[in-house]
């Protein structure tokens, strides 16, 4: 369910009531009769008036629908866009957009920067991450295998990160296209990650924010 008028890409269906109610593959919740009579008020307050019908999409995915209302009033700031799980998620590592770097062909930017904990210490590893079935998997066998890390790899990570991030930009059109769309609002990764994220007191580093800013000022 989805209260900023973003159809999912698998099974969403567009609702009267102006809610997108579907089932995402990497999240499902069911709700309650209160929760969604809640989510409907919290709809009213967060959109202005606008007509429901699939006639007016245009005029849903116009940016300031894509605020992200409650991390702007928790970072004291309205001009602010979360890319986890929204219209921006193309941005998310785990976004299913290959990219080629080094001369591999990943399934993902996640497969990419799991997979370079072991470029150098443990071949056999970077190799099976590579050909994982998900990003999921990917961090789940690097996750395993902490004791394999580069030893370097916190000085490496961030420099890495923009590497990617900038095949990814390069060679997928649909993305270079969203991040222009985010014209001059704060990039934020609202995730729990305090490194890469704006994390759960919103108060975290935002590598990943400031990295495709970087990027979008340079396009």
């Amino acid at each position: 369910m989805n209260l900023f008028g973003h159809t999912h890409r698998t099974t969403g269906l567009w609702k009267l009531y102006g809610l997108n109610v579907g089932c995402d593959l990497n999240h499902f919740y069911l709700f309650s009769e209160d929760e969604i009579f809640r989510l409907l008020e919290l709809k009213s307050k967060w959109w202005d008036s606008d007509v429901d019908n699939l006639d007016n999409i245009n005029y849903r995915k116009s940016l300031k629908h894509y605020k992200d209302y409650y991390l702007a009033d928790n970072i004291n700031t309205c001009n602010f866009i979360g890319f986890s799980q929204r219209e921006f998620y193309c941005l998310d590592n785990c976004s299913a957009f290959k990219i080629e770097y080094d001369g591999v062909v990943f399934s993902t930017v996640e497969h990419a920067y799991q997979a370079y904990k072991f470029k150098a210490t443990a071949p056999q590893i970077f190799n099976k991450i590579v050909n994982s079935f998900s990003p999921y998997e990917a961090r789940k066998i690097a996750d395993q295998n902490q004791d394999k890390v580069a030893g370097n790899w916190n000085d490496v990570r961030l420099e890495l990160m923009e590497k990617l991030l900038k095949a990814k930009l390069n060679q997928n059109t649909y993305v270079k296209e969203k991040l222009k769309e985010t014209q001059n609002y704060i990039i934020c990764y609202d995730d729990e990650d305090e490194f890469w994220g704006i994390g759960p007191k919103r108060n975290g580093e935002n590598n990943l924010g400031k990295i495709w800013m970087k990027l979008r000022d340079e396009i």
